[in-house]
């Protein structure tokens, strides 16, 4: 299951990426932060994450920083995924506002419910 995700720095960048494991990503990333970071929302994907991860690229491209960082309001993302979601023709397509942190719930806790809950839309979206 390929996933879009955000992740947040506390100097207000947010990182939109894609991943498999959006959690495992968040904690390579972490490695190389000297500064806590965020796993704050991820929608799962039905396989074209690489798509939607640059639509969403675009989108808020005048935030753009760094490669794919934004220097951008978490109110602004959270609006352009809602938005996406809201849009799109896969009931597949559901945010998952997450909040995972290194500090914070568990990571296997997190990954069953997101995964609990794509396998609920993906049953919706075959009937």
């Amino acid at each position: 299951m390929s996933n879009v995700y955000a992740i947040t720095h506390p100097n207000g960048f947010i990182k939109i990426g894609k991943s498999d494991n959006p959690f495992k990503r968040m904690e390579a990333l972490q490695t190389a932060s000297p500064y806590d970071l965020t796993l704050q929302l991820v929608m799962p994907t039905d396989g074209n994450a690489e798509q939607i991860e640059h639509e969403i690229h675009e989108r808020l491209s005048e935030y753009h920083w760094r490669g794919e960082w934004f220097n951008v309001t978490q109110t602004v993302v959270q609006n352009v995924f809602t938005e996406y979601v809201e849009n799109s023709d896969s009931s597949a397509y559901k945010l998952q506002e997450v909040g995972y942190s290194k500090s914070s719930k568990t990571r296997k806790e997190i990954e069953r419910s997101l995964q609990t809950e794509f396998v609920k839309a993906t049953e919706l979206n075959r009937s």
